[in-house]
């Protein structure tokens, strides 16, 4: 037990007011190793103090049974303002894990762009190269042509002059 689960099964107002004011933890179980109970987790101050008056109800006089109200009371609304903080810090969990989730897909539709516009230079560029190319074999053939048009015209003119000598002969 803690000392919040003896003050609040005692119904000890001011201790329990004090050690809620010092940051007692109110969800902190119990250990029990009962051997008739098959659980080794005990209550919590707010189950222990509800057990507790639910036990002393019938014996105890007006009085301890309303220290019990007000420490049962106290208990839950510290609850209850735990769980709204907890709330609120999954919401600015959620809210900042959104905020993130948003900045990574533009972050990565920027990246996808980026990508798509380096593929398009790069196929215009081999396009560009492949265009130069062409026209570099074109203008090599070209002259392949003029310079073998020329031999073949040297060639023939041997030819002519050879038969024509071979005529004289």
């Amino acid at each position: 037990f803690t000392p919040l689960h003896y003050a609040a099964g005692n119904a000890s107002i001011q201790t329990c007011q004090l050690l809620l004011k010092s940051g007692a933890l109110l969800n902190i179980h119990a250990y029990t190793n009962h051997k008739d109970s098959s659980e080794t987790k005990g209550p919590t101050p707010l189950e222990y103090s509800r057990r507790r008056l639910q036990q002393l109800k019938s014996s105890s006089p007006p009085s301890v049974i309303k220290n019990f109200k007000i420490v049962i009371t106290a208990l839950e609304k510290a609850m209850a303002e735990l769980e709204s903080i907890r709330l609120l810090r999954e919401h600015d969990r959620s809210k900042k894990e959104s905020k993130l989730n948003a900045e990574r897909e533009r972050q990565s539709a920027k990246e996808q762009n980026e990508k798509e516009l380096l593929e398009r230079k790069q196929r215009q560029l081999k396009e560009k190269q492949d265009k130069l190319k062409e026209e570099e074999e074109a203008r090599s053939a070209l002259q392949d042509d003029k310079t073998s048009g020329s031999k073949s015209k040297k060639k023939k003119k041997k030819d002519q002059i050879g038969r024509a000598s071979c005529r004289e002969r």
